[in-house]
């Protein structure tokens, strides 16, 4: 009987743990400004990709205003959401030339929640603007092949909703 009391309570601990750890590893977009008019775009030039949970992170340079460049990081879904949506380590390599939409964080330090990439050539690599303001999971895949036109592309649907 007490093995089977200390069992139990072993098993409630880590039950506890696990998702405390998992509640904890997920965060908001509080640091974010999710405000439409606030989207920021910028061209620039891919300088690193970090693939590892639990975002996956794009690095790129781009001039302000007055001409100096600027390293921005964008923060993306995590690597099996990226995988899943198509996308994988070598979709960004350093010295690509991109086009990024972004919520800027609210510190206004050079850091967002990327939105949108497409590519000099018009093709949309990444597409979450349809869902950037709701409570669908960001970053979805839009085809490689899609090119901005003048009706825009087809974004992708959020997950667990109807087609």
């Amino acid at each position: 009987m007490r093995t089977l009391r200390l069992a139990v309570a072993v098993a409630v601990v880590a039950v506890a743990f696990l998702a405390g750890a998992s509640a904890s590893a997920h965060h908001s977009r509080a640091g974010y400004d999710t405000a439409k008019d606030k989207l920021t775009t910028l061209n620039g030039v891919v300088t690193e990709v970090i693939w590892r949970n639990p975002h996956v992170y794009v690095t790129w340079d781009s001039k302000d205003d007055k001409g100096a460049v600027v390293r921005w990081t964008g923060e993306m879904s995590s690597p099996p959401t990226m995988l899943s949506e198509g996308l994988s380590k070598d979709t960004f390599k350093p010295g690509d030339p991109m086009m990024i939409t972004f919520m800027p964080t609210r510190a206004g330090t050079p850091q967002g929640l990327v939105i949108k990439v497409v590519r000099p050539d018009g093709k949309v690599v990444l597409d979450s603007s349809s869902h950037a303001h709701s409570n669908c999971r960001p970053l979805r895949h839009v085809r490689r092949d899609a090119v901005v036109g003048a009706g825009g592309v087809r974004a992708g649907r959020c997950l667990g909703a109807a087609s």
